[in-house]
């Protein structure tokens, strides 16, 4: 399934649960409740057009992944591995990314309202921005993260480590 081409296909509850799927392109795809537990996802990529709610990501590498624009709304990446992945411009509210190793990851502009991020590992993560309203960042790792212009009514940084963290211009909760 590697280089495999997605493009416009419909995924309603498809399964590439431990998929092998690096470099994968899943430009315009869409559908519900899609799995993709465990699957190597690396490099693959999404764009606007891309609407997959409630797909299941837990454990899954997308690490290096650019899925700009995508609609990920409730989607569960629980301890999956998104080390410089680009979720920028994403629609992720309610999405799961508990003990998710997301170091260098881009939020930029994405909509991450009630999502839950406990104990993630955002280490430098990009979050300009972005909208945390009411989303959970309890133990989360936010070393060097930048959170300029986010917008954060609500959230919860308790005990998450903000050490070197940029808050400029940030609306704090």
């Amino acid at each position: 399934m590697a280089w495999a081409d997605f493009s416009e296909a419909v995924l309603d509850a498809a399964d590439f649960s431990l998929a092998a799927g690096a470099s994968s392109t899943y430009d315009g795809a869409r559908g519900k409740q899609a799995v993709f537990a465990r699957a190597d996802l690396k490099g693959s990529r999404a764009d606007k057009h891309t609407t997959l709610p409630g797909a299941d990501f837990k454990e899954a590498s997308l690490a290096e992944a650019c899925w700009e624009g995508a609609d990920l709304s409730a989607a569960v990446f629980e301890k999956s591995d998104l080390q410089q992945a680009d979720f920028s411009r994403c629609r992720l509210p309610g999405a799961n990314f508990t003990e998710a190793c997301a170091r260098r990851a881009k939020f930029s502009r994405s909509d991450l309202t009630r999502a839950v991020m406990v104990s993630a590992d955002l280490f430098r993560g990009e979050f300009h921005k972005a909208v945390l309203n009411h989303t959970d960042l309890r133990g989360a790792n936010l070393f060097e993260a930048e959170f300029l212009r986010a917008h954060v009514s609500g959230a919860d940084f308790s005990g998450a480590n903000l050490k070197r963290t940029k808050l400029e211009k940030w609306t704090p909760p």
